[in-house]
């Protein structure tokens, strides 16, 4: 047996990125960067948020000092003006002065006790600039600067509060000098509790700048500075050159801060080229300002990027690695899989004497040793095979013969068949004439007996010749010898004409004969009116035999949707079992089939029906139950003349 047949070479040469081997790596370093990169990413995005909340512990802890530092400083020049103040030889001198009006001692006594006590502060840094005393009426009568004394301080944002009680005045930009102030004040009491003047002093200014300028934990990028509620001005100066004090600044921080919040978060700074920071911002009621606490957040995240590079440099080599290894793995495991798939190309082109060289101890050289066996089994079965083909052809040579001699047996059997039918049919037809003669007294009359042979007589001759007729019409269909001839006829004369016909068999069985037609059924159809009137008397005369009682019905439907109109013959008989409605349309076929059945007949109506609905592209369908009648129900096209297709001849056409 020859089993060679050619070779697709594309089996055997495979795209680089289809094979097994590029796709095995493949997997193999995926999953491996893919686990590391997943573990990694997870532990960045932690060890991100942890350096995230350290710097915000850091930068609230500097915040905190700063805020401690900031309220600690106000409260030192509050505490050294109240000693100033209760200092006796101070509390003569401005009673006196406030009493002489005009003592220019007094002045110069009180202005020499106030420059005292800022130069005793000398040996750290100062807490005043500046002490003034004024009256009332807002007239400087001493201080500690000669140039300060007979001005006059009502412009000033600290007069009135100063009479009111003591007082800490918000920095403010000095309306003569122009430069940032802070004052302290405290109203001086007489004897008599009434106020007469107020002990101002302007703070040092450049404690709360050193206090801020001082940059420890804030690395590279960090800053803190104050910014005022009033116009949003520094109160410090921003460590970035060319960002002057006296111009207003926002962003997210500032916002909130002068909102009088506490808080923090990560937002672009007031640059202006705005930079990302972690900030923490406190707001210092005494000083009306935020105090903001920033530093880049790419400094404060310097450790997690270099650290994230250095994780991305081993996850590349990590990759590189796990492809050798893969690469290596894969080669190990495919060389031996596209060994084996080129000895079973050598097989499939029919050298069977090929075997697969593989010795492993694995999954692959059991598949190899499996290969083989199955081989040395196929050269087995394919001896046998070309054996059993040797026989196969021989009965086939004789099955060829035996078909042959069936064949015309059959063609010989329909010749006859149709022959001798045709021979019966004409001493049938003379036997059944001169019956009904002789009952009709042509030749005498005859007696009672005589006339009941003869009807016997008359009936199974027309019994024979219907037998007769069917045996030579399945003979006929079965060789296709049958025409249908198309052409117009009326379905209602049709009917008409049936009913006329069958209520002899109605009345005969004492039966009830009901026709109904369709109101929107074409008046005329084209069809073989005769093949349609023999469906018809068929299922009527299977309808009257089987039924003893009740009614038969003919009903002519119309289907518009599906363009078909249909026969339905139903009936009150005795109706056929479930397991004989798949036999009852072949050829001598009937449900009782044994010599004493009721009913006579021999099983070829229903068949002839069934090819004659077929020939005319019909269906035949039938639904019964036992006890309760049965209906046969033929579906037919509708064909008239508007919608007869063309190039046939309406007279007939050929089946």
């Amino acid at each position: 047996m020859n089993i060679q047949q050619p070779i697709d070479n594309r089996y055997l040469v495979i795209p680089f990125w289809q094979r097994l081997r590029s796709r095995l790596t493949a997997y193999f370093v995926i999953l491996t960067v893919g686990v590391i990169g997943i573990v990694t990413t997870f532990t960045l995005i932690q060890v991100r948020n942890q350096s995230t909340q350290q710097t915000f512990y850091q930068l609230e802890s500097i915040a905190q000092l700063k805020q401690n530092q900031i309220t600690r400083w106000v409260d030192e020049g509050k505490r050294t003006l109240n000693l100033i103040i209760v200092d006796p030889e101070v509390r003569d001198e401005m009673l006196a002065l406030v009493n002489s009006r005009v003592s220019t001692s007094a002045k110069g006594n009180l202005s020499d006790l106030f420059r005292y006590n800022i130069e005793a502060q000398a040996e750290g840094e100062p807490i005043f600039d500046e002490i003034i005393f004024y009256d009332r009426d807002g007239h400087v009568l001493a201080g500690s600067n000669a140039a300060s004394i007979s001005k006059v301080v009502t412009l000033q944002p600290y007069f009135r509060p100063g009479l009111e009680s003591a007082h800490v005045t918000p920095p403010y930009y000095d309306i003569v000098t122009s430069e940032l102030t802070m004052f302290v004040t405290h109203p001086i009491q007489n004897t008599a509790g009434e106020i007469i003047g107020v002990v101002g002093g302007r703070l040092n200014i450049d404690v709360l700048r050193d206090v801020t300028a001082e940059r420890a934990g804030l690395g590279e990028t960090g800053e803190t500075y104050l910014v005022s509620i009033e116009n949003k001005y520094l109160l410090t100066p921003s460590r970035f050159e060319g960002y002057s004090m006296q111009r207003a600044y926002r962003s997210e921080g500032i916002d909130s801060v002068l909102q009088e919040q506490n808080g923090s978060g990560i937002y672009l700074n007031y640059a202006d080229t705005p930079v990302t920071v972690l900030g923490v911002y406190r707001w210092i009621p005494e000083l009306q300002a935020g105090l903001m606490t920033e530093i880049s957040e790419a400094e404060a995240q310097i450790i997690i990027t270099q650290t994230s590079t250095l994780i991305v440099g081993l996850v590349i080599v990590l990759a590189i690695a796990a492809g050798v290894i893969g690469f290596y793995a894969a080669t190990n495991i495919s060389r031996p899989i596209v060994s084996l798939a080129q000895v079973a190309s050598q097989v499939t082109s029919g050298n069977l004497t090929e075997r697969a060289d593989i010795h492993q101890n694995n999954e692959i050289g059991l598949l190899a040793n499996t290969f083989n066996q199955m081989t040395g089994q196929l050269v087995n079965s394919i001896n046998e095979l070309d054996n059993r083909v040797d026989e196969l052809n021989q009965a086939n040579d004789a099955l060829r013969i035996a078909t042959a001699k069936a064949k015309e047996a059959a063609r010989v059997k329909g010749e006859f068949l149709a022959n001798i039918s045709h021979e019966l049919r004409t001493p049938l037809n003379a036997i059944i004439g001169f019956s009904d003669m002789l009952l009709m007294g042509m030749s005498g009359e005859l007696n009672a007996k005589q006339k009941h042979k003869m009807e016997r007589l008359r009936e199974n001759g027309t019994r024979l010749l219907t037998l007769i007729n069917n045996v030579l019409d399945i003979t006929r269909i079965e060789a296709r010898r049958i025409e249908i001839n198309a052409k117009a006829f009326s379905p209602n004369a049709l009917a008409d004409r049936l009913t006329e016909q069958m209520n002899v068999l109605a009345e005969q069985k004492k039966l009830t004969l009901t026709t109904t037609i369709d109101p929107e059924l074409p008046d005329m159809l084209i069809g073989d009116e005769q093949r349609i009137e023999q469906v018809v008397v068929n299922l009527l005369s299977n309808a009257f035999k089987f039924t003893d009682e009740g009614a038969v019905t003919l009903e002519l439907l119309v289907n518009p949707k599906e363009n078909t109109w249909g026969i339905c013959v139903s009936d009150t008989g005795i109706g056929i079992p479930p397991h004989a409605l798949s036999i009852i349309f072949e050829e001598f076929r009937q449900v009782d089939g044994s010599s004493a059945r009721a009913y006579k007949g021999s099983g070829l109506g229903l068949a002839i029906t069934r090819n004659l609905v077929r020939m005319m592209d019909g269906q035949i369908s039938v639904d019964s139950e036992m006890g309760q009648g049965s209906k046969f129900t033929v579906t037919l096209p509708i064909v008239t003349r508007e919608n007869f297709p063309m190039g046939q001849q309406l007279e007939k056409v050929s089946a």
